[in-house]
């Protein structure tokens, strides 16, 4: 029982720490594991790719706040209207709130 809460604190805590995020969640399924991993080294890979493709200067540092804003707007948005559709109260679609609420009402 110790143990296995110091190999978690290790993993998500210590591990994440010195990554700067990246860890793999076993209570998650492996899309948002893979979604996770991939945001991850989109927002480490971009700055480097930046800075070795091009030289150091004003407008490359505003290219890259404007891609890491236009990618966290992007995010944003997608959660946004997910949230507008899973969250709608109601007594139709799934009680849960789950996948079965973004579809199309059953037709009578």
């Amino acid at each position: 029982m110790v143990g296995t809460a110091v190999l978690q604190v290790l993993r998500q805590g210590v591990w994440a720490s010195l990554t700067g995020g990246c860890f793999l969640d076993p209570q998650l399924g492996a899309f948002a594991n893979c979604v996770r991993l991939y945001v991850w080294l989109f927002l480490l890979g971009l700055p480097l790719g930046l800075y070795s493709a091009l030289p150091p200067s004003p407008a490359v540092a505003a290219l890259y706040c404007g891609l890491v804003a236009a990618f966290f707007g992007a995010v944003k948005a997608v959660t946004f209207r997910l949230h507008a559709r899973l969250d709608r109260g109601g007594s139709e679609g799934d009680p849960e709130g789950g996948a079965a609420a973004l579809l199309p009402p059953p037709q009578p």
